[in-house]
């Protein structure tokens, strides 16, 4: 049994519906703190989401309609953020490759494409707008204009950001799915785990009420574009987030 299906497993015994997520005890790995402080603190976000963003996925459980988390493929550039484009591929198979998971997300549909591509898919869906959510770059949000408004889109803001930084994309799922399901006291916190956004203190007054503000279903992360550039050393970093999401 994988370190999520363990975590699964609280979950359950806890109860799925009116749990406290802030009360369950996880027996997550801790981070591999021998990497570098920075690529250690990569590290330690991404166990830290990765539990949280299928135990917010599994909120959608004891729903009757089924519900799009779509996946911009375009996000991550350069050969440093191939691993997301690997994580994207890995996600996308989260529930069918799972049996153990696949109970409890089975009204959750996974799709992935680029950009004008993956607007088509989500705009000629017959799942109505109010339950899907986009993840996808801030540049191609105009591509998802048929149902802005409606649908939870999420944009990244990766002008200037370097091809060869570290791009947060499992954190800004865990905040868009959960800011989906109206955990507003929790978005804060989460957005406090993507590294190389613009730390929540720097942000104008008015870019963080709309970040809180879940009735504000269209929203963008902006990342540093001064962000560490990394070389191979970070590799043993995205492997061990990659062996993370592919034993959930």
């Amino acid at each position: 049994m994988g370190v999520i299906n363990k975590y699964v497993d609280i979950t359950i015994r806890d109860g799925i519906n009116g749990t406290n997520e802030s009360s369950m005890v996880s027996d997550y790995p801790a981070s591999d703190k021998g990497k570098g402080v920075l690529g250690g603190r990569i590290a330690q976000n991404a166990e830290k989401a990765m539990p949280k963003l299928v135990h917010s996925l599994m909120g959608f459980a004891g729903k009757d309609e089924t519900v799009v988390l779509a996946l911009d493929e375009t996000l991550g550039e350069g050969e440093i953020n191939t691993f997301v484009r690997d994580l994207i591929s890995l996600f996308s198979g989260l529930r069918d490759n799972n049996g153990y998971l696949k109970r409890f997300l089975k009204n959750l549909v996974i799709c992935k494409g680029e950009g004008k591509e993956l607007a088509l898919k989500v705009g000629s869906s017959k799942i109505k707008p109010e339950n899907i959510i986009v993840i996808t770059k801030a540049a191609n949000m105009d591509y998802f204009d048929s149902v802005k408004g409606r649908a939870t889109i999420a944009g990244i803001d990766d002008k200037n950001f370097p091809e060869t930084a570290y791009l947060p994309l499992l954190e800004v799922m865990l905040f868009a799915v959960s800011r989906h399901l109206g955990w507003d006291g929790s978005l804060e916190e989460y957005y406090g785990m993507m590294y190389n956004a613009v730390p929540w203190k720097n942000l104008p007054e008015k870019e963080r009420a709309n970040l809180l503000d879940i009735g504000e279903k269209t929203f963008v992360i902006k990342l540093i574009p001064n962000a560490r550039v990394f070389g191979k050393d970070i590799q043993p970093i995205l492997r061990q987030i990659k062996t993370i999401l592919s034993q959930a």
